[in-house]
């Protein structure tokens, strides 16, 4: 009886070892995923700082802005040129690639982001050469805006 009784408890004690040591079960993500962090940050009103097509500065775009909602981005101050409009559609929805920095356009353009609080930096908006775009207006593009 003796041997019962010490079988029982070292089996207590083996279970209440056993259930203090279990960790909680993972109940899902505990903070915002990187797409929801970067999208916070892009939301609202970005004003121009610079443009450059392949290393060149282009002022074309002084005044150019851009809003960003969580489907569309809408520009405003697109230069009245023959192909600027290539470069930024006046609306357009988006979407994240494969990566959170990486955004794609509902026109088959794909471009990298940097994002902060105060600071967007969208590069390598290629814009390639052909019938339906205009050559003064193709290459690689990068533009810096300022958060309003």
């Amino acid at each position: 009886m003796k041997r019962v009784t010490d079988l029982l408890t070292a089996l207590v004690f083996i279970s209440l070892i056993v259930f203090i040591s279990c960790k909680k079960g993972d109940d899902g993500p505990s903070g915002p995923t990187p797409e929801e962090e970067t999208l916070a940050l892009l939301l609202g009103t970005w004003e121009l700082e610079s443009a450059s097509e392949s290393g060149t500065e282009r002022e074309e775009w002084e005044g150019f802005s851009i809003t960003i909602s969580e489907s569309s981005i809408t520009a405003s101050g697109i230069p009245n040129l023959d192909g600027a409009s290539d470069v930024w559609s006046t609306n357009s929805t988006w979407d994240f690639g494969d990566a959170p920095s990486i955004i794609n356009r509902e026109d088959g353009i794909t471009m990298n982001i940097a994002v902060t609080e105060t600071q967007l930096t969208v590069s390598n908006l290629t814009i390639s050469g052909s019938s339906n775009r205009i050559s003064g207006f193709s290459g690689v593009w990068k533009f810096v805006f300022t958060k309003q």
